[in-house]
């Protein structure tokens, strides 16, 4: 499993063996920080999902940049 995570955490998700968004069991799974990296709670838990190589750079961090250049694109048009 690809992941930033302590080892401590990654035992605790050790037993998941496919994507806790859709499911699939067939493609590298990834641990993502669900509140980012940052702060004291960015190795708990608490903050992470399991999911697969698809769902990780498509559903999630995809998403986020497509956020990001939208918010950018109206905050510079004034």
């Amino acid at each position: 499993m690809k992941n930033n995570f302590p080892s401590k955490v990654r035992e605790q998700y050790s037993h998941l063996h496919c994507c806790q968004f859709c499911g699939r069991g067939d493609l590298p799974l990834e641990a993502h920080h669900i509140s980012g990296r940052l702060g004291k709670d960015k190795a708990r838990k608490e903050n992470c999902i399991i999911l697969c190589k698809d769902c990780h750079e498509t559903k999630i961090h995809l998403k986020e940049e497509l956020l990001k250049i939208t918010k950018e694109f109206y905050d510079n048009r004034n």
